[in-house]
């Protein structure tokens, strides 16, 4: 049967293709995350998991970096029934949940009605009591149809009805994990900026280009969900911030003024006699910027590291790598400037 064979090879092909993509994300992931080497483990097998989602987890293992601090994942149906047992428990506790979903104490049946018979759960948190994610909802698949790669619907505590999220599971996850692994290595940027650059997973998820060296932009891929909707959904990752700043260098005027400062080192420092002629400055003109609530004012080299100088009148911002604070500091003296306080993220050092 030639055509039966096509269709064989063609699915080989395409399989083949989505393994060196899962290779090459595990592999990004291990750049953007010490911890993600260092704590990855093969995902446990299941039998029932749609063939790209066990692509996936096959690829990129199971590690700090893949599954969120806190979180409860489910590669088995069985186990996602046993975690959405307890988040309906959870929430059901109040009365007027309970009325909005019309469930009574003892009785849950029209919350899984609207689940449907065949799910899994790809972001809940625990323990117990703080099972519901962010904004008390789970993210499952609807695995009723039998696809290999499931949608992804939202399931609010509020009662509202379960609505799609994303009609693949695979790119929902990538997206969500990418996000996660440069929480401390990204960037927003408006997307009228131009930059653009060759897909990097494009079997898997074509959104992910390379611009240059040690820096990707991480686009949408078109989610569904619009009762939340992030500003600018588009991020540029990167390597290390001196990655970003090289790449931030290269660019016209123009362009730099769309882009935003690099996390997470932030210091806010005396300006008025601050000069910073002599430390490799770059200088965007007032017209060039872009009407952001935090617009470039320049680049500078300060203390061996570059800085993203924001001026705020007396004051300013500089964003930086958080391991150049100190050397930057003692810098900043000789310029006729001064630290007044250390507002950098917390938790940055878990990422380098």
């Amino acid at each position: 049967m030639p055509g039966r064979s096509l269709r064989r090879e063609n699915t080989v092909d395409r399989s083949d293709d989505e393994r060196a993509d899962f290779a090459r994300l595990d592999a990004l992931l291990t750049e953007l995350h010490p911890r993600h080497g260092a704590t990855r483990r093969a995902a446990p097998p299941a039998a029932d998991v749609p063939r790209r989602l066990a692509a996936l987890w096959q690829g990129i293992g199971v590690s700090e970096v893949t599954v969120a601090p806190g979180a409860r994942t489910s590669t088995g149906t069985a186990e996602s029934r046993r975690i959405m047992a307890e988040v309906f428990e959870e929430w059901f506790d109040d009365a007027e949940r309970r009325d909005r979903w019309g469930v009574e104490p003892d009785d849950h049946g029209p919350a899984w009605a609207r689940l449907g018979p065949r799910f899994r759960v790809l972001a809940a948190r625990g323990p117990r009591s703080e099972l519901a994610a962010v904004l008390d909802e789970v993210a499952v698949t609807d695995e009723s149809a039998g696809d290999d790669d499931p949608p992804v619907v939202v399931v609010r505590s509020d009662g509202r009805p379960v609505h799609r999220w994303h009609g693949s599971a695979v790119e929902w996850q990538i997206r969500q994990i990418l996000e996660r692994a440069a929480l401390h290595r990204s960037a927003r940027f408006d997307p009228r900026c131009g930059l653009t650059g060759e897909p990097v997973l494009p079997s898997v998820y074509p959104w992910l280009e390379v611009l240059g060296d040690g820096v990707w932009r991480l686009g949408e891929p078109g989610l569904a969900r619009q009762d939340v909707r992030p500003a600018l959904p588009d991020l540029l990752i990167f390597r290390s911030p001196a990655h970003y700043f090289a790449l931030a260098r290269s660019v016209d005027d123009a362009t730099l003024a769309r882009l935003h400062p690099p996390g997470p080192g932030r210091l806010i420092v005396t300006a008025a006699a601050l000069d910073l002629d002599g430390t490799d400055v770059r200088r965007v003109p007032r017209d060039r910027r872009a009407p952001f609530d935090r617009t470039v004012e320049a680049i500078a080299r300060i203390g061996g590291a570059d800085v993203w100088v924001e001026s705020l009148g007396d004051q300013a911002v500089l964003h930086c790598d958080p391991r150049h604070r100190t050397a930057i500091g003692q810098e900043l003296t000789r310029l006729g400037g001064r630290v007044i306080r250390d507002e950098t993220r917390e938790g940055w050092q878990q990422a380098w």
